[in-house]
């Protein structure tokens, strides 16, 4: 069932066995399996079926530093679905060691290892429509190499799948309406969790309607499942009970957060110049996009002590009219003047090249002049491109080019250390509602950038001794390079980082708030470290893994059915 809480009267009460607070990929994913049990579920969602403006405006918070790191607004909305309803759909899982505990990686480990969580892998990327869990390139249909004659023992070749992407608000809509004990509310904003006297249970939360109109939710089990930021706010800001926030006994809520470290760094030529590379979007034998890449193994992060990384080829700069190619400049003209945010999403070489240019009429004039020199491939690209991106529901993510020089900028992801100086916290600003602004002061470690140096001298070795090419980057400098690394800002991880000692964690391994004996979180807040993988397939695994145990809970303590109130 799907209501709206603009329809509450002031002091109204809701109850169910479980309130979930968000209704992104965790969201409804947790409540979906849990409704499928019998077990009555309320989902809070801020927003409404579509996005409004009102309600993405409650999101707006301040960076501390703006230039290194996105106002807290971008990339997230308040909509059912959540920021399923703008991510790119890339689904990629975290690996075996990135669970594992590394003398190397400050605060690393999870209380839980791999194979707890690859159970729910396959549900989950069935959830978001990626198919099977399958990340080797056996899942292609080609076995086409990468790169011609590459092989190396410490840069591995796996795949990332593509969702649609899903939007999993307008995907499971019908679900949502006709699901057995679910019943979703639409403008229903949660303002605070309201512990009992003893501060370890919640009693209930404190929510409002569009108009301001204060009403409760009181559940058996509570779930934030609101986002990385978001639900760091609402613990911060529940401090009932003088407390300083729920679950930050230890002063450990927002503290340790991460992004990935990421940008466009050196350049990898291959020798000779024409050497065959199949770096563009395949179809896997299940039929979905996916697309190789490159990463460390496990054996050389431990051997030469350095965090989680990957590498994707990338295009010519489109900035550069140089490349001579007419997609790329019809790429660079068209989202230069139609999105406003394209330069934070150019990568590192990108603004760099953008920023020492002279963009004056000769400038474009170049662009223009690639666009007429094929005017039949570009016309035959963009129908294509047409076609395959906006005509279809399975879209081809983005534009991929091969490079006529055999040179290809990369695009580095890699893992960010825990560190306890980066965090998120309330900031004197409230929003309509009252609710203090979150400020956001994310921080890189001086392990960071060693590591990331590290890992392309790794690449760099292994593409010259599998004589096929190498990654040109000028050493001296590339220190300061990746310490002006800027993170997009969408991957919002450790807030409520997972550990069995509460002195260390904010959750436990079942993802429960330490201290309290039924409010759980859901997303990648609770992630202890980063891996350098994309976080929402795993999100989604453990919001499902968590259904599994709410429900084992319900059977253990033999809890009646809590009907769904909503009078």
């Amino acid at each position: 069932m799907l209501i709206d809480a603009s329809t509450f009267p002031f002091g109204h009460q809701i109850q169910a066995d479980v309130m979930v607070i968000g209704s992104g990929p965790a969201g409804l994913a947790l409540a979906l399996n849990l409704a499928s049990s019998n077990c009555s579920v309320v989902v809070l969602e801020s927003g409404g079926v579509k996005r409004e403006i009102d309600c993405d405006e409650l999101n707006e918070g301040e960076s501390v530093r703006p230039d290194v790191h996105a106002i807290p607004s971008l990339y997230r909305t308040r909509v059912l679905g959540g920021t399923s309803a703008v991510w790119g759909g890339r689904c990629v899982p975290l690996q075996d060691i990135d669970f594992e505990k590394r003398d190397w990686v400050p605060h690393s480990g999870w209380p839980i290892a791999a194979d707890e969580i690859s159970p729910w892998l396959g549900p989950a990327a069935n959830f978001l429509e990626a198919g099977q869990a399958e990340f080797e390139q056996t899942t292609l249909r080609t076995d086409i190499e990468l790169i011609r004659g590459f092989k190396s023992a410490d840069i591995a070749i796996a795949v990332e799948r593509f969702s649609p992407p899903t939007n999993v608000g307008r995907k499971y809509y019908k679900d949502v309406c006709r699901a057995s004990g679910l019943t979703v509310v639409t403008h229903a904003t949660c303002l605070e969790l309201i512990p009992n006297t003893d501060n370890n249970s919640i009693s209930s939360l404190r929510c409002c309607g569009p108009d301001g109109r204060i009403f409760s939710a009181q559940g058996r089990f509570y779930v934030a499942a609101a986002g990385g930021l978001e639900t760091t706010r609402l613990l911060l800001a529940s401090t009932a009970n003088n407390l300083s926030g729920v679950g930050n006994k230890h002063g450990l809520v927002g503290r340790y957060y991460m992004c990935h470290i990421e940008g466009t760094f050196g350049q990898l030529e291959l020798w000779p110049a024409n050497r065959p590379v199949h770096w563009g979007f395949e179809r896997t034998i299940d039929g979905i996009y996916a697309r190789r890449k490159l990463q460390l193994t496990a054996d050389v992060q431990r051997k030469e002590r350095v965090c989680n990384s990957m590498w994707r080829l990338h295009h010519p700069i489109p900035g550069n009219p140089s490349h001579g190619l007419a997609v790329l400049s019809l790429m660079y003209l068209v989202k230069q003047f139609i999105i406003p945010e394209y330069r934070r999403k150019l990568g590192m070489v990108d603004r760099a090249q953008l920023a020492h240019s002279k963009r004056g009429p000769n400038h474009y004039i170049a662009h223009l002049r690639n666009l007429v020199s094929d005017l039949p491939g570009l016309s035959s690209f963009t129908a294509n491109w047409i076609i395959h991106r906006y005509l279809k529901y399975r879209r081809i993510p983005f534009v991929v080019l091969p490079s006529r020089e055999g040179k290809y900028p990369l695009d580095f992801n890699a893992e960010q250390t825990p560190n306890w100086h980066s965090r998120v916290y309330l900031g004197k600003e409230r929003d309509r509602f009252g609710v203090p602004r979150l400020i956001v002061d994310w921080q890189m470690a001086d392990d960071d950038i060693k590591s990331a140096v590290k890992a392309f001298a790794i690449l760099k070795s292994s593409f010259e001794q599998s004589g096929v090419g190498t990654v040109n980057y000028d050493p001296a400098t590339f220190i300061d390079v990746v310490r002006e690394a800027v993170p997009l800002g969408g991957h919002h991880i450790g807030t409520a980082r997972m550990a069995t000692d509460p002195k260390q964690g904010v959750v436990d391994g079942n993802c429960k708030v330490h201290g309290m004996n039924n409010l759980y979180i859901a997303g990648s807040a609770v992630f202890p470290t980063s891996g350098h993988a994309n976080p929402t397939l795993t999100i989604v695994a453990l919001a499902m893994r968590l259904a599994a145990h709410i429900r084992s809970l319900r059977v253990d303590r033999k809890i009646e059915d809590f009907e769904v109130s909503l009078r």
